[in-house]
Protein backbone atom coordinates (compact mmCIF):
# COMPACT_ATOMS: atom_id res chain seq x y z
CA UNK A 1 0.00 0.00 0.00
CA UNK A 2 2.82 2.39 0.87
CA UNK A 3 4.44 1.89 -2.54
CA UNK A 4 1.14 2.70 -4.27
CA UNK A 5 0.90 6.02 -2.39
CA UNK A 6 4.51 6.86 -3.27
CA UNK A 7 3.83 6.11 -6.92
CA UNK A 8 0.64 8.22 -6.92
CA UNK A 9 2.41 11.13 -5.23
CA UNK A 10 5.28 10.90 -7.73
CA UNK A 11 2.80 11.01 -10.61
CA UNK A 12 1.14 14.13 -9.17
CA UNK A 13 4.44 15.89 -8.53
CA UNK A 14 5.74 14.98 -11.98
CA UNK A 15 2.56 16.29 -13.61
CA UNK A 16 2.78 19.59 -11.76
CA UNK A 17 6.49 19.98 -12.44
CA UNK A 18 6.40 19.05 -16.13
CA UNK A 19 6.82 22.64 -17.45
CA UNK A 20 9.87 23.05 -15.22
CA UNK A 21 11.29 19.61 -16.01
CA UNK A 22 10.93 20.13 -19.74
CA UNK A 23 13.26 23.15 -19.48
CA UNK A 24 15.58 22.25 -16.63
CA UNK A 25 16.32 18.78 -17.98
CA UNK A 26 17.99 20.31 -21.03
CA UNK A 27 21.69 20.40 -19.97
CA UNK A 28 22.22 16.80 -20.99
CA UNK A 29 19.88 17.05 -23.96
CA UNK A 30 20.35 18.50 -27.44
CA UNK A 31 18.06 21.32 -28.57
CA UNK A 32 19.32 20.84 -32.14
CA UNK A 33 17.60 17.44 -32.25
CA UNK A 34 14.22 19.09 -32.10
CA UNK A 35 15.17 21.21 -35.10
CA UNK A 36 16.28 18.18 -37.09
CA UNK A 37 13.03 16.34 -36.48
CA UNK A 38 10.88 19.39 -37.24
CA UNK A 39 12.43 19.43 -40.71
CA UNK A 40 12.35 15.65 -41.19
CA UNK A 41 8.72 15.45 -40.05
CA UNK A 42 7.80 18.24 -42.47
CA UNK A 43 9.39 16.27 -45.32
CA UNK A 44 7.50 13.17 -44.22
CA UNK A 45 4.19 15.02 -44.21
CA UNK A 46 4.67 16.65 -47.64
CA UNK A 47 5.88 13.88 -49.95
CA UNK A 48 4.67 13.98 -53.58
CA UNK A 49 1.52 11.90 -54.10
CA UNK A 50 2.91 10.69 -57.43
CA UNK A 51 5.85 8.88 -55.80
CA UNK A 52 6.20 5.84 -53.55
CA UNK A 53 7.61 6.67 -50.13
CA UNK A 54 11.01 5.39 -49.03
CA UNK A 55 11.90 5.84 -45.35
CA UNK A 56 15.62 5.61 -44.52
CA UNK A 57 17.05 5.20 -41.04
CA UNK A 58 20.55 4.72 -39.68
CA UNK A 59 23.07 6.84 -37.77
CA UNK A 60 25.19 9.70 -39.13
CA UNK A 61 26.52 7.39 -41.86
CA UNK A 62 22.96 7.47 -43.23
CA UNK A 63 22.81 11.26 -43.11
CA UNK A 64 26.15 11.72 -44.88
CA UNK A 65 26.09 8.65 -47.10
CA UNK A 66 22.90 8.93 -49.19
CA UNK A 67 22.03 11.21 -52.11
CA UNK A 68 18.25 11.49 -52.02
CA UNK A 69 18.16 13.46 -55.25
CA UNK A 70 19.59 10.43 -57.07
CA UNK A 71 16.91 8.13 -55.63
CA UNK A 72 14.21 10.66 -56.54
CA UNK A 73 15.41 10.92 -60.15
CA UNK A 74 16.26 7.28 -60.86
CA UNK A 75 13.44 5.44 -59.06
CA UNK A 76 9.73 5.65 -58.30
CA UNK A 77 10.59 6.48 -54.68
CA UNK A 78 10.70 9.75 -52.78
CA UNK A 79 13.23 9.32 -49.94
CA UNK A 80 12.66 10.61 -46.41
CA UNK A 81 15.87 10.26 -44.41
CA UNK A 82 15.26 9.83 -40.67
CA UNK A 83 18.88 8.95 -39.90
CA UNK A 84 20.32 10.76 -36.87
CA UNK A 85 23.67 10.71 -35.08
CA UNK A 86 24.63 8.07 -32.53
CA UNK A 87 26.01 10.69 -30.14
CA UNK A 88 22.66 12.37 -29.62
CA UNK A 89 21.56 10.25 -26.68
CA UNK A 90 18.66 8.75 -28.63
CA UNK A 91 18.27 5.03 -28.11
CA UNK A 92 17.46 2.28 -30.60
CA UNK A 93 13.99 2.10 -29.04
CA UNK A 94 13.39 5.79 -29.70
CA UNK A 95 14.40 5.36 -33.34
CA UNK A 96 12.07 2.38 -33.79
CA UNK A 97 9.20 4.25 -32.14
CA UNK A 98 9.90 7.27 -34.34
CA UNK A 99 9.86 5.09 -37.44
CA UNK A 100 6.59 3.44 -36.47
CA UNK A 101 4.92 6.79 -35.82
CA UNK A 102 6.16 8.14 -39.17
CA UNK A 103 5.24 5.26 -41.46
CA UNK A 104 2.18 4.89 -43.68
CA UNK A 105 0.70 1.70 -45.14
CA UNK A 106 2.58 0.42 -48.22
CA UNK A 107 5.72 2.44 -47.47
CA UNK A 108 9.16 0.95 -48.06
CA UNK A 109 11.74 1.14 -45.26
CA UNK A 110 15.45 0.64 -45.87
CA UNK A 111 17.84 0.32 -42.93
CA UNK A 112 21.54 0.45 -43.87
CA UNK A 113 22.23 0.08 -40.16
CA UNK A 114 25.57 1.01 -38.68
CA UNK A 115 26.96 -2.15 -37.07
CA UNK A 116 26.79 -0.61 -33.58
CA UNK A 117 23.00 -0.95 -33.65
CA UNK A 118 23.17 -4.74 -33.55
CA UNK A 119 25.23 -4.95 -30.38
CA UNK A 120 24.07 -2.02 -28.24
CA UNK A 121 22.40 -3.15 -25.00
CA UNK A 122 19.53 -1.37 -23.32
CA UNK A 123 20.91 1.16 -20.84
CA UNK A 124 18.39 2.26 -18.20
CA UNK A 125 20.75 4.99 -16.97
CA UNK A 126 21.21 6.75 -20.29
CA UNK A 127 20.19 10.13 -18.88
CA UNK A 128 20.96 12.17 -21.99
CA UNK A 129 18.32 10.05 -23.78
CA UNK A 130 15.77 10.62 -21.00
CA UNK A 131 16.48 14.33 -20.94
CA UNK A 132 15.92 14.59 -24.67
CA UNK A 133 12.55 12.91 -24.22
CA UNK A 134 11.59 15.24 -21.38
CA UNK A 135 12.89 18.31 -23.20
CA UNK A 136 11.06 17.98 -26.47
CA UNK A 137 10.38 14.57 -27.90
CA UNK A 138 7.90 12.56 -25.88
CA UNK A 139 6.09 13.94 -22.86
CA UNK A 140 4.31 10.58 -22.41
CA UNK A 141 7.62 9.31 -21.01
CA UNK A 142 7.05 11.62 -18.03
CA UNK A 143 3.68 10.12 -17.19
CA UNK A 144 4.71 6.50 -17.70
CA UNK A 145 8.01 6.85 -15.77
CA UNK A 146 7.38 9.47 -13.06
CA UNK A 147 10.12 8.31 -10.66
CA UNK A 148 12.72 8.05 -13.40
CA UNK A 149 11.66 11.46 -14.71
CA UNK A 150 12.35 13.08 -11.35
CA UNK A 151 15.64 11.21 -11.08
CA UNK A 152 16.55 12.47 -14.53
CA UNK A 153 15.81 16.03 -13.51
CA UNK A 154 18.18 15.75 -10.57
CA UNK A 155 20.90 14.50 -12.89
CA UNK A 156 21.05 17.96 -14.42
CA UNK A 157 24.27 19.62 -13.21
CA UNK A 158 23.12 22.65 -11.16
CA UNK A 159 25.82 24.80 -12.72
CA UNK A 160 24.33 24.16 -16.17
CA UNK A 161 20.65 24.62 -15.44
CA UNK A 162 20.64 28.35 -16.24
CA UNK A 163 22.61 27.79 -19.43
CA UNK A 164 20.21 25.00 -20.38
CA UNK A 165 17.20 27.22 -19.72
CA UNK A 166 18.64 29.97 -21.96
CA UNK A 167 19.53 27.44 -24.68
CA UNK A 168 15.97 26.11 -24.63
CA UNK A 169 14.49 29.60 -24.98
CA UNK A 170 16.87 30.35 -27.84
CA UNK A 171 15.88 27.10 -29.53
CA UNK A 172 12.16 27.93 -29.26
CA UNK A 173 12.81 31.32 -30.91
CA UNK A 174 14.83 29.71 -33.71
CA UNK A 175 12.09 27.16 -34.32
CA UNK A 176 9.63 29.91 -35.32
CA UNK A 177 11.73 30.74 -38.39
CA UNK A 178 13.14 27.29 -39.07
CA UNK A 179 10.66 25.98 -41.63
CA UNK A 180 10.19 29.29 -43.54
CA UNK A 181 13.95 29.70 -43.95
CA UNK A 182 14.40 26.03 -44.86
CA UNK A 183 11.63 26.09 -47.48
CA UNK A 184 13.03 29.31 -48.95
CA UNK A 185 16.46 27.69 -49.26
CA UNK A 186 15.05 24.63 -51.00
CA UNK A 187 12.88 26.69 -53.35
CA UNK A 188 15.88 28.78 -54.41
CA UNK A 189 18.04 25.64 -54.79
CA UNK A 190 20.57 27.23 -52.48
CA UNK A 191 21.35 24.10 -50.46
CA UNK A 192 24.97 23.94 -49.35
CA UNK A 193 26.83 22.06 -46.63
CA UNK A 194 27.08 24.35 -43.61
CA UNK A 195 28.69 21.96 -41.17
CA UNK A 196 26.76 19.63 -38.86
CA UNK A 197 23.75 21.89 -38.70
CA UNK A 198 20.06 21.79 -39.50
CA UNK A 199 20.78 24.40 -42.17
CA UNK A 200 22.69 21.69 -44.05
CA UNK A 201 19.64 19.42 -44.37
CA UNK A 202 18.38 19.09 -47.92
CA UNK A 203 14.81 18.42 -49.03
CA UNK A 204 15.26 14.71 -48.27
CA UNK A 205 16.55 15.20 -44.70
CA UNK A 206 20.24 14.44 -45.26
CA UNK A 207 23.71 15.99 -45.45
CA UNK A 208 24.98 15.00 -48.89
CA UNK A 209 26.62 18.19 -50.12
CA UNK A 210 29.97 18.09 -48.34
CA UNK A 211 33.26 17.91 -50.20
CA UNK A 212 36.66 16.81 -48.96
CA UNK A 213 38.58 13.64 -48.19
CA UNK A 214 39.38 11.90 -44.93
CA UNK A 215 42.92 12.47 -43.69
CA UNK A 216 45.09 9.37 -43.99
CA UNK A 217 45.89 9.43 -40.27
CA UNK A 218 42.28 8.46 -39.46
CA UNK A 219 41.80 5.52 -41.76
CA UNK A 220 41.56 2.37 -39.66
CA UNK A 221 38.49 0.92 -37.94
CA UNK A 222 37.39 -2.65 -37.24
CA UNK A 223 33.70 -1.53 -36.91
CA UNK A 224 32.78 -4.38 -34.56
CA UNK A 225 34.57 -7.10 -32.60
CA UNK A 226 34.91 -10.65 -33.85
CA UNK A 227 33.10 -12.22 -30.88
CA UNK A 228 30.20 -9.77 -30.45
CA UNK A 229 26.68 -11.08 -29.90
CA UNK A 230 23.51 -9.45 -31.14
CA UNK A 231 21.78 -7.90 -28.14
CA UNK A 232 18.30 -9.02 -27.03
CA UNK A 233 17.48 -5.30 -26.91
CA UNK A 234 18.13 -4.94 -30.66
CA UNK A 235 16.07 -8.03 -31.42
CA UNK A 236 13.09 -6.96 -29.31
CA UNK A 237 12.83 -3.56 -30.94
CA UNK A 238 13.50 -4.82 -34.47
CA UNK A 239 10.83 -7.50 -34.11
CA UNK A 240 8.42 -4.78 -33.02
CA UNK A 241 9.16 -2.89 -36.24
CA UNK A 242 8.87 -6.10 -38.29
CA UNK A 243 5.45 -6.84 -36.87
CA UNK A 244 4.22 -3.31 -37.52
CA UNK A 245 5.48 -3.43 -41.11
CA UNK A 246 3.83 -6.81 -41.71
CA UNK A 247 0.50 -5.58 -40.37
CA UNK A 248 0.61 -2.42 -42.53
CA UNK A 249 1.95 -3.97 -45.76
CA UNK A 250 5.26 -2.13 -45.44
CA UNK A 251 8.35 -3.56 -47.13
CA UNK A 252 11.29 -3.68 -44.71
CA UNK A 253 14.81 -3.94 -46.17
CA UNK A 254 17.83 -4.44 -43.93
CA UNK A 255 21.21 -3.95 -45.59
CA UNK A 256 24.87 -3.17 -44.94
CA UNK A 257 26.21 0.27 -43.94
CA UNK A 258 29.00 1.98 -45.89
CA UNK A 259 32.43 1.14 -44.49
CA UNK A 260 36.01 2.09 -45.29
CA UNK A 261 38.13 -0.68 -46.74
CA UNK A 262 41.17 -0.67 -44.45
CA UNK A 263 43.65 -3.10 -42.86
CA UNK A 264 41.34 -3.69 -39.88
CA UNK A 265 38.18 -4.32 -41.92
CA UNK A 266 38.59 -5.61 -45.47
CA UNK A 267 35.74 -7.70 -46.87
CA UNK A 268 37.96 -9.09 -49.60
CA UNK A 269 39.89 -10.93 -46.89
CA UNK A 270 38.75 -14.32 -45.61
CA UNK A 271 39.07 -13.32 -41.95
CA UNK A 272 36.74 -10.34 -42.23
CA UNK A 273 34.32 -12.26 -44.42
CA UNK A 274 34.08 -14.86 -41.67
CA UNK A 275 33.67 -12.13 -39.06
CA UNK A 276 30.75 -10.63 -40.97
CA UNK A 277 29.30 -14.06 -41.67
CA UNK A 278 28.98 -14.60 -37.91
CA UNK A 279 26.73 -11.56 -37.73
CA UNK A 280 24.72 -12.73 -40.74
CA UNK A 281 24.27 -16.17 -39.20
CA UNK A 282 23.16 -14.72 -35.86
CA UNK A 283 20.50 -12.65 -37.63
CA UNK A 284 19.33 -15.64 -39.68
CA UNK A 285 18.69 -17.55 -36.46
CA UNK A 286 15.96 -14.96 -35.79
CA UNK A 287 14.67 -14.92 -39.38
CA UNK A 288 16.29 -11.55 -40.03
CA UNK A 289 18.15 -11.25 -43.34
CA UNK A 290 20.70 -8.74 -44.61
CA UNK A 291 20.13 -7.96 -48.28
CA UNK A 292 22.77 -7.18 -50.87
CA UNK A 293 26.43 -7.89 -51.45
CA UNK A 294 28.47 -6.68 -48.45
CA UNK A 295 31.54 -6.03 -50.62
CA UNK A 296 29.51 -3.42 -52.53
CA UNK A 297 29.25 -1.47 -49.26
CA UNK A 298 33.04 -1.05 -48.89
CA UNK A 299 34.65 2.05 -50.35
CA UNK A 300 38.23 3.39 -50.59
CA UNK A 301 39.42 6.41 -48.62
CA UNK A 302 38.82 8.80 -51.52
CA UNK A 303 35.07 8.52 -50.89
CA UNK A 304 35.14 9.46 -47.18
CA UNK A 305 34.77 12.86 -45.60
CA UNK A 306 35.76 13.30 -41.92
CA UNK A 307 35.32 9.86 -40.31
CA UNK A 308 35.42 6.22 -41.40
CA UNK A 309 31.59 6.23 -41.46
CA UNK A 310 30.89 9.54 -43.25
CA UNK A 311 31.03 9.44 -47.04
CA UNK A 312 31.70 12.64 -48.97
CA UNK A 313 29.34 13.80 -51.73
CA UNK A 314 31.03 11.58 -54.35
CA UNK A 315 30.92 8.60 -52.00
CA UNK A 316 27.27 9.30 -51.19
CA UNK A 317 26.42 8.97 -54.89
CA UNK A 318 28.31 5.66 -55.12
CA UNK A 319 26.57 4.32 -52.03
CA UNK A 320 23.18 5.50 -53.26
CA UNK A 321 23.61 3.63 -56.56
CA UNK A 322 24.21 0.52 -54.44
CA UNK A 323 20.96 1.12 -52.53
CA UNK A 324 19.07 1.77 -55.76
CA UNK A 325 20.25 -1.62 -57.05
CA UNK A 326 18.93 -3.24 -53.87
CA UNK A 327 15.60 -1.42 -54.17
CA UNK A 328 15.17 -2.60 -57.75
CA UNK A 329 16.18 -6.18 -56.91
CA UNK A 330 13.55 -6.37 -54.16
CA UNK A 331 10.79 -4.54 -56.01
CA UNK A 332 8.54 -7.58 -56.33
CA UNK A 333 9.86 -9.53 -53.36
CA UNK A 334 9.65 -9.49 -49.55
CA UNK A 335 12.93 -9.95 -47.71
CA UNK A 336 15.56 -12.22 -49.23
CA UNK A 337 18.68 -13.79 -47.69
CA UNK A 338 22.00 -11.97 -47.86
CA UNK A 339 24.67 -12.87 -50.37
CA UNK A 340 28.37 -13.29 -49.75
CA UNK A 341 30.65 -13.16 -52.81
Amino acid sequence: MKSIWIFALSCLVSFLLYPIISYFSLPLASPTLEQYFVVKDYINQHTPKSKKRLIIMSASDGMFGIDGNLIDKQTDYYPINYSIYFGTGLSWEFRINKLISSLKPYDTVILPLHYNFYFTPDNPHYFSYYQNLLSWADSSFLYSHPLLSLQTLFKSPPSKILAGFIANLKNQIELTNLLPSTLHRWKKNEQVFNGISVSSLDRYGELSHHKGTLLKGNTTDHYFDDDEKISPYFLTQFKKLQEFCKTNHIKLILTYPPTLKNPKFDLSSQNDQQKLQKLIDQLKEHQIFLIGDPQDSQFPIAYFYDTVSHLNSVGAKKNTLRLIKILKSTQDLPQTPSRMH
